[in-house]
């Protein structure tokens, strides 16, 4: 299993790219942020409430380097690439 994070979760994009890896037979998800953290996937997206409940942290391009080894960045694209370059 690759541990993946995703960096946005609170948006759209975020909640449709989770709910792709959920059941992904390739990848775990390790890491799920947004701007704000301390707050339960479930308090942000009610549909995922018994099918997955993480914690949603504050992003930390430190953290997410300790534990993911693929990151997913569903910001949007200015936000994204100065993500991007603190994981670089």
């Amino acid at each position: 299993m690759i541990d993946v994070a995703v960096i946005g979760a609170s948006g759209y994009t975020g909640l449709e790219l989770i709910k792709l890896l959920i059941n992904h037979p390739k990848f775990n998800i390790a890491y799920i942020a947004n701007s704000e953290g301390d707050i339960k996937l479930s308090q942000l997206h009610p549909s995922l409430q018994s099918v997955l409940d993480m914690d949603v942290k504050k992003a930390d391009t430190k953290e997410v380097a300790e534990v993911a080894e693929v990151v997913f960045l569903a910001l949007p694209h200015k936000t994204s690439m100065s993500f991007a370059k603190g994981l670089l």
